[in-house]
């Protein structure tokens, strides 16, 4: 058993109908933290540029290619029904429209900054994809890549000291709250600087809300900011 497997052995397994592979729904996002502390990442427009660059269906289909779903928000869809909203997509025009509000009028005045990863040949295969996805979309060219030892990782997403760092989250149980909680303020898991008080307030009122489909809407309006 293992919780990992190279992409070209899922395709072979896969290709050969191999009885023993096994393909089950796993309640989890992968995505990167964005440190909200310094620049360039402070910049929310700068954010929103990166984030609009990136084609998840590329990366799924192509990279991870072991049945991952494309994500257009944080939290997976749940199966007692709550739908995130479409906010992340791959949109190279908002990209660039975004880069320039960002205060950049190309790609190559963008600073340099770094993708942090803990050390994985599946982590280092996406974010080889993604550097080259903001170099073609945004014109972007000094991006780093760095790996770091789990532990170093750790401590250096908790100390703030990155610009960017993968990330990933698996539901504890199946309901939003579970991938939504981490970025209220001051949650030991949010690691990024980030607060909002509006997001804070709808997380708060959502959990005060009896009927689901009002809930659903509240926190589809919390995972819009």
């Amino acid at each position: 058993y293992t919780y990992t497997m190279p992409e070209n052995l899922v395709e072979r397994y896969r290709e050969t109908e191999d009885p023993e592979l096994r393909i089950e729904t796993y309640n989890g996002s992968y995505f990167y933290r964005c440190n909200v502390t310094r620049p360039p990442t402070d910049n929310v427009d700068f954010r929103r540029a990166l984030a609009h660059a990136i084609n998840q269906e590329v990366i799924v289909k192509y990279v991870t290619r072991g049945g991952q779903q494309p994500a257009y928000a944080f939290t997976p869809p749940s199966e007692d029904g709550y739908h995130p909203p479409d906010v992340i997509h791959y949109d190279p025009d908002k990209a660039l429209q975004f880069l320039q509000k960002a205060g950049y009028a190309s790609g190559a005045e963008v600073p340099e900054f770094t993708i942090i990863l803990n050390t994985s040949e599946a982590h280092k295969s996406i974010a080889v994809a993604i550097q080259d996805m903001w170099k073609k979309t945004l014109g972007i060219e000094k991006v780093k890549i760095e790996n770091q030892e789990w532990k170093v990782f750790q401590q250096t997403v908790l100390d703030l000291d990155y610009d960017v760092a993968r990330g990933g989250w698996i539901g504890d149980f199946v309901d939003p709250t579970t991938f939504l909680g981490m970025w209220a303020s001051g949650d030991s898991n949010n690691n990024t600087g980030w607060s909002n008080p509006d997001y804070d307030r709808l997380l708060q009122e959502s959990s005060l809300l009896s009927d689901p489909a009002r809930r659903y809407t509240t926190l589809a309006e919390a995972e819009k900011i």
